[in-house]
């Protein structure tokens, strides 16, 4: 269930993007996407992979020390 939410959020903020981004100007969308993929993108790829290596050790210190 949390994975859905997760992917919903960032489904969410992914279109938010795109729909922000429509503007002719090259540079706010290059902020945009920036901000998106700083704030969004990153930190979900950053916590799915130290889950990842998590499980595959088998400690949930693993985890936290990953991230």
């Amino acid at each position: 269930m949390l994975f859905f939410i997760i992917m919903f959020v960032a489904g969410a903020a992914y279109a938010g993007g795109y729909y922000i981004h429509k503007s002719p100007e090259k540079k706010k969308y290059f902020i945009i996407w920036g901000l998106v993929s700083m704030f969004v993108v990153t930190p979900l790829l950053s916590w799915s992979i130290s889950m990842i290596v998590a499980l595959t050790a088998g400690e949930g210190f693993a985890g936290v020390a990953t991230i």
